[in-house]
């Protein structure tokens, strides 16, 4: 499983970025180019995004709503 998952991520976006395996504590570090560089501090963040509430009610509505709102040609309204 880890073989694949290694595979999997050698041509994807992750690549590009420093991988640092997180077990536990307040803060981290990593080890580049034969040195430990100095503790980063752990803090939290939290995402969020409004979802309109006809789809929430009505999903497959809103979603029928959104396709006639692409295919809809100037003037037609």
């Amino acid at each position: 499983m880890n073989k694949a998952m290694e595979e999997a991520q050698e041509g994807s976006i992750t690549s590009l970025a420093t991988k640092i395996p997180l077990k536990y504590g307040r803060s981290w570090f990593s080890y580049q180019n034969g040195k430990y560089c100095s503790p980063g501090h752990l803090s939290s963040f939290s995402h969020s995004i409004e979802i309109p509430r006809s789809e929430i009610d009505n999903p497959v509505s809103a979603s029928m709503q959104r396709a006639e709102f692409r295919l809809a040609k100037r003037g037609d309204l």
